[in-house]
């Protein structure tokens, strides 16, 4: 099954660390399994009726920082498209108001 990471955690099956918005596929075992971690949930069942779930692209940095953490990884700069992913999974993981007013003031820059 398809999941949504809504909170970063490490996988100790995988030896990865997973990112808030990012999609992962996990056995219905391991889902009970990440589930029964006390405290808000860590991931949620991604599934539409009949039909699949959209793409999770990788995101070039690390959303899982602290405000000032995320906006200096920005500083390296971003074509558009890599900005729109970026604010879109901020947006759907923390939507911490330092992070996408910065997103979108580059993206309003980018458009001049």
């Amino acid at each position: 099954m398809k999941v949504k990471v809504l909170r970063r955690f490490n996988d100790k099956h995988e030896n990865v660390i997973h990112a808030v918005g990012k999609v992962i596929e996990v056995t219905e075992e391991r889902y009970k399994e990440i589930l029964s971690v006390e405290g808000e949930p860590i991931v949620e069942i991604l599934k539409i009726e009949g039909q699949d779930p959209p793409r999770q692209q990788e995101l070039p940095i690390d959303l899982a920082g602290t405000v000032d953490e995320v906006k200096e990884a920005l500083e390296d700069g971003f074509e558009k498209e890599t900005l729109e992913l970026i604010l879109k999974a901020e947006q759907e993981g923390e939507n911490r108001k330092g992070v996408t007013k910065y997103v979108e003031s580059l993206l309003k820059v980018d458009d001049k």
